[in-house]
């Protein structure tokens, strides 16, 4: 008898922490929760090698949109001068 009462308080324990947390998450769902975003990387510097790694992983043969080499060359450009 007095295992099933000490089950039965963890029981009430348990639903009353849950309740408790599902109320908190009502009043502050996660979506408004501040978040601290990650601060964006500038990878300018890196695209030759960006662009070697990635033609090193494709196969030989594979065929890159034609409008991405040229924005490339362009923005690599842009750096240049």
């Amino acid at each position: 008898m007095a295992t099933l009462a000490a089950d039965r308080a963890q029981l009430q324990a348990d639903l009353d922490r849950t309740l408790a947390e599902l109320a908190e998450l009502k009043e502050n769902p996660p979506g408004t929760i501040e978040q601290n975003p990650a601060q964006a990387i500038d990878l300018s510097e890196q695209i030759p090698e960006i662009i070697n790694f990635l033609k090193e992983l494709l196969p030989p043969d594979t065929k890159w949109p034609k409008r991405v080499m040229p924005k490339l060359r362009e923005h690599l450009e842009s750096k240049e001068g």
